[in-house]
């Protein structure tokens, strides 16, 4: 695929001749890969990804970026946030990594068990 061409293009240059695109590396290369011809797009894989359907990750609209969601996934688990990861089939994604201190109580461990739950039953 072209995806992996360019990957493996990026990674097998020395790190003199690699463009230093730092941390967030894979959306770089990612977006020049779907981005215009004149910058290194690829037209299949524009083409591909036009159809994927789009989801916001601004902070405050719904989508893995909501508002306090990350707040909210450190707090002890609510009625509210429950039915939300319960019914909500629309947000593909939950945040499941923290830094910070994560007692057995809160949200996020509320949401790992349920994901564990699901797995073992399929």
């Amino acid at each position: 695929s072209a995806w992996l061409e360019r990957t493996k293009s990026h990674w097998s240059k020395s790190y003199h001749e690699r463009p230093d695109l730092e941390y967030l590396w894979v959306n770089k290369l990612f977006r020049k890969l779907v981005g215009p011809d004149a910058d290194g797009g690829d037209p299949r894989a524009q083409s591909i990804w036009a159809k994927v359907p789009k989801i916001s990750c601004e902070h405050g609209k719904k989508g893995p970026m909501r508002d306090r969601l990350f707040e909210l996934m450190l707090a002890p688990t609510t009625p509210e946030l429950m039915e939300e990861v319960e019914k909500d089939r629309e947000t593909p994604m939950w945040k499941l990594a923290f830094r910070e201190q994560v007692e057995d109580t809160s949200a996020y461990w509320y949401v790992l068990k349920r994901a564990l739950a699901q797995a073992e039953r399929s």
